[in-house]
């Protein structure tokens, strides 16, 4: 071989002979050329090159690979730099003696750097989607829409409040067992944003807020203080009470009515020599006389005045009863009325049409993503009513067996202002004009809140009346029991439009007239559609309908109290024209009472709407600079010609559009001050209270000190 090799002509002609021969030699012995290549390395200048030692030994000990357990990013990272390093060296123990230091496993796994990292541990849930749709399902239970928007990735989405704290919302056994909460936040956080508790408690019934806030603080006061009225004169007055309560569970917060009746019955027969008919057989401490008699231990000096603290606690108890009675049973009726509404809602009868509708707060025009100052003055907007709906009927394929639902969602847009029962009537016959199939409406039932422009003898004539002989078919209406009933359908509603419109703000997309908007919100609802088919189908539209020519109203006996009926309906009549009205009470309709009333034709009630207009203020920004001429000038040429001699050199000023640094580092000063504070005031907190224990640790120590010196000193 050494013969053949000493006739190359050249350096390169040897070098090509010893490759063919390890080339054939490898065919005999697989992994040859490798071993060769590794030996001449380490005896090549490879192992002795000190600045190719310095930069392994430099990448080995980067501080990011250090740690004993990586994150997935420096993982990726350090499988990268392997994957370099391995190219560049012949093999693993030529990196170790570059100052490389890599064990077999990272070796070979240097080969895949693209290959999906595996941290280790237990794999994480906030990323499944089984806990992710277990979490929305638990939230979805415990809140409620709102009108809010809120920051989702790049888009806004309408928040939703929550009724519950996110404690109690991971209590649900779905998502409780099946992730900790430290998980259940993180997943929170990562996929659940829209869900927010509430910042204000606004839009309260106001009846249910003096219950909250005003009676059931009232009720309190009165128990505790007659509680210690009587409890002062005989000392073991309510004890049989307290032992009726723990045993039976009853609760003021609970059950308050049961609560103060049973409280007060207590008091008023608790001199009765025995119990009263009611509670004859029962464990109830009726007629507690025993206590107070003679032989007793009850000093019988003061029984006069504990009959006179009784008199005196049974009067206010049973007026608090009677007031408490009065809004307990307004929530009840909420409560059972809107149950009724939300199962007519969610699946009406086969043939039946529901339309449920509100209004929103006007809007105001312009809406620009750069407005001026002048722009924010109410006689400078125009205003937008909206007024929306949503049309449930069953589909032409529908059955009793499988019911097929069709849910179309109605955003009406007008420049008229009123927000009357006459223009609430007309926009609900706009409504049902966009039915979307073509079955029969069997029956048809409005459902709105108590407001006066849907509570009124005025549209209870045009629902009842009016639409059945329109449509030829059984009416039904239907209303909430306190103005915010259907606020869980408009606020998700309009929070989509203001969705729409806060998004058209980020596109630079500005809003002048009602038919801009409009065509904003079309083409924005068509957006959603598109993105996600499951949204639901909206309808957009400007309705501009003049004043109807005349109105109707029903004249009722004194037997109808509109105000106390939350359900009405009407059937046709075989003796006359009009059909039959029923007041059925409430919605699961326990009663059917015939109300005999007549029409009254009212007219023309109205000559025009009242319009939303621009008025003078739109001058001051809706402006048009045109070029001037010679003999022209306006406010502010003449305003330069008289000030630029004060103003030297504007000309040759320039302008460089920087932040305000200045603005920005007084706010920072002024955060700073007010952490300071209050961090000072913690501080002087935490002092006085350890002032104040070691206060009472050195007089317990004085104390014991002057006790055992006592003790000492008598014996």
């Amino acid at each position: 071989m050494w013969s053949t090799l000493e006739k190359s002509a050249s350096c390169e002609d040897a070098a090509a002979v010893l490759s063919k021969l390890l080339g054939v030699a490898e065919k005999q012995w697989p992994g040859l050329q490798d071993m060769m290549r590794g030996q001449l390395g380490s005896g090549a200048s490879q192992a002795q090159c000190a600045t190719c030692k310095k930069l392994f030994t430099g990448l080995s000990t980067l501080a990011p690979f250090q740690a004993s357990k990586l994150s997935a990013d420096n993982m990726r990272a350090r499988r990268y730099v392997d994957n370099l390093v391995k190219g560049a060296a012949a093999s693993r123990e030529v990196a170790v003696k570059l100052g490389y230091n890599v064990g077999r496993q990272r070796w070979h796994r240097a080969s895949e750097p693209e290959k999906d990292i595996n941290a280790g541990g237990r794999p994480s849930v906030i990323n499944k989607e089984a806990a992710i749709a277990a979490v929305r399902a638990a939230l979805e239970d415990k809140s409620q829409p709102s009108s809010s928007l809120c920051k989702k990735g790049d888009d806004w989405v309408v928040a939703k409040t929550l009724t519950e704290r996110p404690s109690r919302v991971y209590l649900a056994p779905d998502v409780c067992s099946s992730m900790s909460e430290t998980s259940f936040r993180r997943l929170l956080q990562a996929h659940m944003v829209e869900y927010r508790r509430p910042r204000l408690l606004t839009d309260y019934c106001q009846h249910c807020y003096d219950l909250d806030r005003k009676v059931m603080v009232d009720v309190r006061k009165a128990i505790q203080h007659w509680r210690e009225g009587l409890g002062n004169v005989m000392e073991n007055y309510f004890q049989a009470w307290d032992a009726h309560c723990a045993a039976t569970n009853l609760s003021l917060e609970e059950q308050a009515g049961l609560y103060l009746r049973d409280f007060e019955h207590y008091i008023s027969k608790h001199d009765a020599n025995k119990p009263c008919a009611r509670h004859q057989n029962s464990a109830f401490p009726c007629g507690l006389f025993e206590l107070r008699k003679r032989g007793s231990g009850f000093d019988q000096k003061r029984r006069h005045e504990l009959h006179e603290q009784e008199a005196m606690a049974g009067h206010e108890l049973r007026a608090l009863y009677k007031l408490l009675l009065g809004y307990l049973h307004h929530r009840e009726a909420k409560e059972v009325q809107h149950a009724s509404i939300g199962a007519l809602l969610h699946n009406p009868p086969l043939g039946t049409v529901v339309l449920l509708s509100d209004w929103k707060e006007l809007e105001t025009l312009p809406q620009c993503w750069q407005a001026t100052g002048d722009q924010f003055f109410a006689q400078a907007r125009h205003e937008v009513s909206i007024w929306g709906a949503e049309l449930v009927e069953h589909s032409v394929q529908s059955t009793a067996e499988k019911p097929d639902l069709v849910r179309t969602q109605l955003i009406v847009l007008s420049t008229i202002l009123d927000h009357t029962a006459l223009r609430t009537n007309q926009l609900i016959r706009v409504a049902l004009q966009r039915r979307q199939t073509a079955r029969k409406m069997e029956r048809l039932c409005i459902v709105s809140d108590c407001g006066p422009h849907y509570r009124s003898l005025e549209s209870c004539a045009h629902h009842l009346v009016t639409l059945h002989q329109a449509h030829g078919c059984s009416v039904e209406v239907h209303f909430g029991c306190d103005p915010r009933f259907s606020k869980h359908f408009s606020l998700m509603l309009f929070g989509w439009v203001r969705q729409v419109l806060q998004r058209c703000k980020e596109r630079r997309e500005d809003l002048w007239e009602p038919d801009d908007m409009v065509k904003a919100l079309q083409s924005g609802f068509a957006e959603n559609k598109k993105s996600n088919p499951a949204s639901p189908h909206v309808l957009c539209f400007r309705d501009q309908s003049p004043v109807p020519d005349n109105a109707v109203t029903l004249q009722v006996t004194k037997d109808l109290k509109i105000s106390r009926s939350y359900c009405l309906s009407c059937e046709p009549s075989r003796l006359r024209s009009t059909p039959n009205i029923y007041d059925h009470v409430f919605s699961h309709k326990p009663v059917a009472i015939m109300v005999d009333y007549y029409l009254r034709d009212l007219g023309k009630t109205t000559e025009s709407w009242r319009v939303g207009f621009w008025s003078k203020g739109r001058d001051a920004w809706d402006t048009q600079p045109q070029p001037l001429q010679p003999r022209e000038e306006t406010t502010l040429s003449r305003r330069y010609m008289a000030q630029k001699e004060y103003i030297p050199n504007m000309l040759a000023r320039k302008r460089a559009l920087l932040p305000d640094l200045g603005e920005h580092l007084r706010r920072r000063e002024k955060r700073l001050a007010r952490v300071r504070r209050s961090q000072k005031a913690r501080q002087e907190a935490l002092q006085k209270n350890l002032r104040e224990l070691q206060s009472q640790d050195s007089s317990s120590d004085s104390d014991s000190s002057s006790g055992s010196s006592s003790s000492s000193s008598d014996s």
